[in-house]
């Protein structure tokens, strides 16, 4: 199961062009009966700072976790991928 959560805006420029800005993301990937297995999210006070985080599924116990750039945030189909690679073996 994948859990998606983005927060849109719509701004515009100095132009007067609107556009849609995304500003909070959050997916949080886990099998069902189970703990969280990976967090991809932004922080609420810094909405440029990255978080990626891999977890447990039987303990729920943090193994990994990095600080990414917006640039390195995942493709849903890439957080699928990630989330069926961790979840492969249950």
């Amino acid at each position: 199961m994948l859990e998606v959560t983005k927060e849109l805006s719509i701004e515009s420029d100095n132009r007067g062009r609107m556009y849609v800005r995304c500003y909070s993301y959050r997916y949080i990937g886990r099998v069902p009966r189970s703990h969280v297995l990976l967090k991809y999210h932004n922080r609420h006070d810094d909405p440029d700072e990255y978080h990626h985080r891999v977890y447990n599924p039987a303990t729920g116990e943090q193994l990994f976790h990095e600080n990414i750039q917006r640039y390195q945030f995942p493709t849903f189909p890439e957080v699928l991928d990630e989330l069926e690679f961790l979840a492969r073996d249950l």
